[in-house]
């Protein structure tokens, strides 16, 4: 079996020198070359150590004459004629002037059409969710036998045409398709910039460039160890060691030195400060706060409240153990900032301590395998990409959604060189993870086993062993006994267990479509909580519920409403 850098390598040296280009080398098309405005395309995909071209068509518009029974090729291939194929719109004058032509010949506009080979299946559902996004609905991945190719055919057949063109019709009627035509081509050619603009920002890594911005060198500072706080376009310097910027003799500086635009000299402000190497701060607001440092081989725990305006300091003792190399990060919210971490001359820290308004410090009780950062649902993805770009997601764990609707991220802590937290705030940090366990099925679901539950309470479990969750609802198979909750001392406790294992709020039984003479209704219906004396309907009915499929939100009540997960393409349409 060939690899797919093997079969990568002798698809692309079918070409003379460049694919991209109309050179020597002839492909079977009718222009017999790569279509030009599908170029950059190939040349992006072709360039991707994950994908390579197997196939492409940018569309067009095009006369073709069908094969008769006589002349047609035994294979299905390689017959009928090309009256014409353009791959820009076509002018009237020169479409007519194929007039007369056989009573068999048809004008077609073809929309854009590629064949990809991927790497694997992750790579080839990337390239899907981008085609889709981009308008090319009816995209979608072959597998062969063995699934050894992975083939991704990007298609959308919404703008395509095929209708009569001969000498019988009048030239109203091929005036009028054309213009259809032409109009069609357009719309495809739009489609195709959109798809090939997207795949560029997905797949290709930019370097980085500094056009448009002004470096300078700054003066030289001659300090290391030091606190550095930036206020408005003021950078100001706190402590550290060294000769500083008039080149004295080295030591601990006392001084606090502030560099303003244009950012030519620094000078020494007139606020006192304290000797401290390695200490940290953080600016919320017009304060600036500065915690711990090193004093000769002593480590401090005091903290210094630093009014910007009034440039006033003010230092107040805590009950935090001394420490250097701390990190503290100022937070949004009510809370001042969070400090992570840092070291004396025996032990390196792993805590964690919140400084709220009133600069108290809070210890987070942090519990379990690994440390994990609480954040509202909205903000996970963000969360998530700042982690990996910082390699502190750990993925060993999942995601979690915890009990006040927050969501867990689980991060790696190194507790030699704790991470910054510059990731928003930080409510409180606890471990509630499932370990990954690679056995589960493909899509990484929870296998949720009511069996179990149902044989702990006493009950016979003979039905299917499949819960499904929708929304904030579980829903148990239709052929669960509902005469099993009668003999239960506690249903309450039954179904607070079923809650838990499928982080549902409510719990619900399947039921089979009801077949009236009017219209096919649903039969689910809602088990716990029980059913409210005076009945609601619409939003806020206790069967109300928030369903994300393929990325669309939907409400809808599920005792009244029929949903069914399906083809996204076809319910947007």
């Amino acid at each position: 079996m060939s690899s797919f850098a093997s079969r990568k390598a002798s698809a692309l040296s079918a070409f003379s020198s460049s694919p991209y280009t109309c050179g020597e080398q002839k492909d079977a098309s009718p222009i017999g070359a790569i279509d030009k405005p599908i170029r950059e395309l190939c040349h992006i995909l072709n360039s991707h150590p994950s994908y390579f071209t197997l196939s492409t068509c940018s569309g067009r518009i095009a006369v073709y004459s069908s094969p008769t029974a006589t002349n047609a090729s035994t294979n299905g291939k390689g017959s009928g004629t090309w009256h014409l194929s353009s791959h820009e719109p076509v002018e009237l004058k020169k479409f007519l002037s194929l007039l007369p032509l056989p009573e068999n010949a048809d004008l077609e506009h073809s929309t854009a059409l590629l064949h990809i080979s991927c790497l694997d299946f992750p790579a080839a559902k990337l390239l899907l969710k981008i085609a889709l996004a981009s308008g090319f609905r009816e995209s979608g991945i072959v597998l062969n036998s063995d699934s050894s190719k992975i083939t991704l055919a990007i298609r959308s057949t919404g703008l395509s045409i095929s209708t009569p063109y001969s000498s019988s019709l009048s030239r109203e009627y091929l005036s009028f398709w054309l213009c259809t035509a032409n109009e069609k081509f357009k719309l495809n050619a739009e489609r195709l910039v959109r798809l090939t603009k997207n795949i560029e920002s997905e797949l290709v890594v930019k370097p980085y460039t500094v056009e448009g911005l002004r470096w300078e060198r700054l003066p030289d500072l001659n300090l290391v160890d030091f606190c550095t706080l930036r206020y408005n376009k003021t950078i100001y310097v706190l402590g550290g060691y060294g000769p500083g910027p008039s080149n004295n003799k080295p030591k601990i500086s006392s001084q606090i030195y502030s560099l303003s635009p244009p950012y030519k000299t620094w000078l020494k402000e007139l606020t006192p400060f304290k000797g401290l190497t390695k200490h940290c701060g953080c600016v919320k607001g017009d304060v600036g706060l500065i915690f711990g440092g090193k004093v000769g081989g002593s480590g401090r725990g005091d903290l210094y409240v630093w009014e910007l305006e009034g440039k006033r300091i003010k230092g107040l003792s805590t009950n935090i153990p001394p420490r250097w190399s701390s990190t503290l990060t100022a937070l949004t919210g009510d809370n001042f900032g969070v400090l992570i971490g840092g070291r004396n001359e025996f032990t390196v820290f792993n805590d964690i301590y919140v400084i709220d308004e009133f600069y108290t410090f809070t210890r987070v009780q942090t519990k379990g395998d690994t440390s994990c950062l609480l954040t509202p649902p909205q903000n996970v993805k963000t969360l998530k990409t700042k982690l990996e770009s910082l390699n502190l997601l750990d993925k060993k764990y999942r995601i979690t959604k915890t009990s006040n609707n927050l969501m867990a991220v689980p991060i790696v802590f190194n507790e030699a060189s704790p991470p910054s937290p510059d990731l928003g705030e930080i409510q409180k940090v606890e471990c509630m993870f499932n370990k990954l366990d690679i056995s589960k099925n493909s899509g990484g679901k929870k296998k949720i086993n009511i069996k179990d539950i149902v044989e702990a309470h006493g009950g016979d479990w003979k039905g299917s062993d499949k819960v499904e969750v929708l929304g904030d609802v579980a829903l148990l198979p239709g052929d669960f006994d509902v005469s099993f909750l009668s003999n239960l001392p506690d249903q309450t406790t039954f179904f607070t267990e079923i809650l838990e294992l499928t982080s549902s709020s409510k719990i619900g039984k399947k039921g089979y479509v009801k077949l009236t003479s009017e219209k096919r209704r649903p039969n689910n219906i809602l088990l716990y909580p029980e059913h409210k004396e005076k009945e609601v309907t619409g939003e806020g009915s206790e069967g109300w519920v928030c369903v994300k499929d393929n990325g669309v939100w939907q409400w809808f009540d599920f005792t009244r409403v029929m949903f069914s997960r399906g083809n996204i393409s076809e319910k947007i349409r």
